[in-house]
């Protein structure tokens, strides 16, 4: 049996007997998926608790994000199969058990995800089910080897032109900048800055560099969860309303045309 219908198995167990349950799928579509199978099983074995459970990931709209939180914290769903969009930053409430359908690809990222239940005195369940690739397998046969390890370090580059250009606008935007903002942004600060200055985007004053006053509020254009603020909008054309974002970094694998997408059980 695979690791998604286990991982479904599990959910629907546990939603059945009462225990409010997040279950983490690794991709949008496994979210999907997961979601389809359990509502399917629940309508048989359980009907009541069909409706008691949604899924949750990124590229829904803001309303509907907040309408499944609230749900999930005050306890009107049972279940919720979600990615790691959940996984922190948000209250979600006292959760009883989670599922996590593969290793969620750090030590770090596990207990977050394992965490969201038990957050209570109470006691509470985390399922880990490996999905069938070798790191996964791994840790099924050397359990003491995750156990064992502790949080990955983060790994960050602030010295990244393309990432350092964009707060430097953002933070000259706040104040001017000045040398002594060196201690801030690191060694690559007067390379970056000459740049920016050459685009004619910040411009020297007194030994103060100060944001061209053409551009009113450069943090707006600034995303912080990827590398292109460019958007797709999916749109249901029978009903002319708007579905849910997609970011151009998998659009062009997820939406192209003739692509099966799923949104909330409907494709």
């Amino acid at each position: 049996r695979s690791a998604n219908s286990e991982a479904t198995n599990l959910f629907t167990e546990l939603v059945s007997g009462d225990t409010r349950t997040l279950t983490f799928a690794r991709t949008r579509r496994l979210t999907e998926l997961i979601y389809i199978y359990s509502q399917r099983r629940l309508a048989e074995v359980s009907p009541g608790r069909s409706n008691q459970i949604k899924p949750y990931r990124a590229g829904y709209l803001p309303q509907e994000r907040r309408q499944i939180e609230q749900e999930l914290f005050s306890g009107q769903l049972l279940g919720v199969v979600a990615t790691n969009a959940l996984e922190l930053g948000i209250d979600i409430g006292d959760l009883e058990a989670t599922v996590l359908a593969g290793y969620p690809g750090s030590i770090a990222s596990t207990w977050q995800q394992a965490g969201r239940s038990g957050r209570s005195q109470g006691e509470s369940l985390s399922f880990l089910v490996a999905l069938d690739n070798p790191l996964d397998q791994y840790f099924m046969r050397h359990p003491d080897s995750f156990f064992q390890k502790s949080f990955e370090n983060a790994l960050v580059n602030p010295g990244n032109p393309y990432i350092l250009r964009a707060h430097l606008m953002c933070a000259a935007w706040e104040c001017p900048l000045s040398s002594d903002d060196e201690k801030i942004f690191g060694s690559a600060l007067t390379q970056e800055r000459e740049v920016l200055g050459g685009q004619g985007i910040l411009r020297e004053r007194n030994q103060k560099w100060y944001l061209s006053p053409a551009i009113a509020y450069p943090a707006q254009a600034v995303n912080i969860r990827s590398t292109t603020g460019q958007n797709f909008a999916v749109v249901d054309t029978s009903a002319a309303s708007l579905l849910e974002t997609v970011e151009a970094s998998v659009a062009f694998f997820q939406i192209h045309p003739g692509a099966i997408y799923l949104h909330q059980e409907s494709p």
